[in-house]
């Protein structure tokens, strides 16, 4: 059987800088996603997933920083909510390069795209900024 698949992906993120070195942010994302067997052009089955994550930084130095997460995901067809936490640190290499790594609590990841349920553990990350 051949399926037929399209999403589309929205997501905001904001920063705030608090006082004694202290950052918060918020990341709300949501993909409404549609499957349908490819070969009779028949109804779209919808499924719409929200995440949500809530992050709590403290730079430790001008060039390191640790922070907390928590992390919610939940979607309307399967009614069912996954959450967690992720911890983790960076260092700033370069003015817009970060290197960092930690561990993370939940069974998923924070990326809509390519939605994995085995990212519980340590990992790794080279970080972008512009």
């Amino acid at each position: 059987v051949s399926f037929e698949t399209q999403s589309q992906i929205l997501s905001l993120e904001g920063v705030l800088e608090l006082p004694l070195r202290l950052e918060l942010s918020q990341k709300l994302a949501f993909k409404r996603s549609g499957t349908r067997d490819a070969r009779v052009a028949g109804i779209w089955l919808q499924s719409d997933t929200w995440l949500e994550v809530t992050r709590l930084g403290y730079h430790l130095t001008k060039k390191l920083d640790a922070y907390g997460e928590y992390r919610r995901l939940w979607n309307n067809l399967s009614e069912s909510a996954l959450s967690g936490y992720l911890v983790g640190a960076s260092f700033s290499v370069r003015d817009h390069v970060e290197l960092g790594g930690g561990f993370n609590f939940t069974d998923f990841n924070d990326d809509l795209v390519r939605l994995s349920f085995r990212a519980y553990g340590p990992f790794i990350q080279v970080i972008g900024k512009w």
